[in-house]
């Protein structure tokens, strides 16, 4: 009899030792989850960016915590917020963007639909730094001040005149010899392809080299260049160049008298 109720209470006791075993480990997990599910809302400062900027740059060390991947929380501008893997397609189809609201190109890609990164916030920055989105507002501060020169207007005329529209400038401190933004991958349209030589650049030394003698080839020079980065297809590239070229024989002494 003494036996048997020792039982019952070391089966009771081993009971309520279980149960205060489980609240424990269920107090541990929600404290756990806790910061970890907070950290994954737009807005929360820091910890959501710095864990951004790690999946976004290294996707393959974040590849079991889904919710990085699959959770809205890209802020976009004049759109709502995007997955972190809606983003990353973006850069693949050379369709992502960042910019602020103070970017008059950014809120002009934003409106017409393409996928431009809040670079107001930091979760945004933090994204479009990690991948490598293209800077709107970057390229506004160059095409502020960029300019025309008579040769990169006659340039934008010939290609115009085949039906590949750019606007081609110059400027300094371009960060490459030419920079191309296409607007068409924002919905900005067919004429809002933007071309940028650096004014000191080995191409703009010798096309202004060349211009003061032989202007016509000094314009066959840069647009063949041009054609080639704005995604002109071989096949059509003749049909662009032809005039130029015809000019440029013309000036040599070669063409039709």
């Amino acid at each position: 009899m003494v036996g048997s109720v020792a039982s019952v209470a070391d089966s009771h006791w081993m009971l309520i030792a279980g149960v205060a075993l489980l609240i424990v480990v269920a107090a541990v997990v929600v404290l756990f989850r806790r910061p970890w599910r907070r950290s994954l809302h737009p807005g929360d400062g820091s910890d959501l960016s710095d864990l951004l900027r790690g999946a976004a740059a290294r996707p393959e060390a974040f590849e079991r915590i889904r919710p990085l991947f699959n959770r809205r929380v890209v802020p976009l501008l004049e759109r709502p917020p995007v997955s972190l893997a809606q983003a990353r397609d973006g850069l693949c189809r050379g369709r992502l963007g960042s910019g602020s609201s103070k970017s008059r190109l950014a809120v002009e890609a934003a409106a017409a639909g393409g996928m431009v990164i809040d670079g107001n916030r930091r979760e945004g920055r933090a994204v479009a730094e990690a991948l490598g989105a293209v800077d709107l507002d970057r390229w506004q501060e160059i095409l502020e001040r960029s300019r025309i020169e008579p040769l990169t207007e006659r340039v934008e005329e010939a290609l115009d005149a085949v039906g590949e529209p750019c606007r081609l400038r110059v400027a300094s401190k371009v960060g490459q010899h030419i920079a191309v933004l296409d607007g068409r991958a924002f919905g900005l349209g067919r004429t809002s392809c933007r071309v940028v030589v650096d004014e000191e650049s080995e191409l703009w030394r010798v096309v202004c080299g060349l211009d003061r003698k032989r202007p016509a080839r000094a314009a066959l020079l840069l647009a063949d260049s041009v054609v080639h980065l704005i995604g002109v297809p071989p096949q059509s590239r003749p049909r662009c160049l032809g005039a130029l070229a015809e000019a440029a024989l013309e000036e040599s002494g070669g063409g039709a008298s």
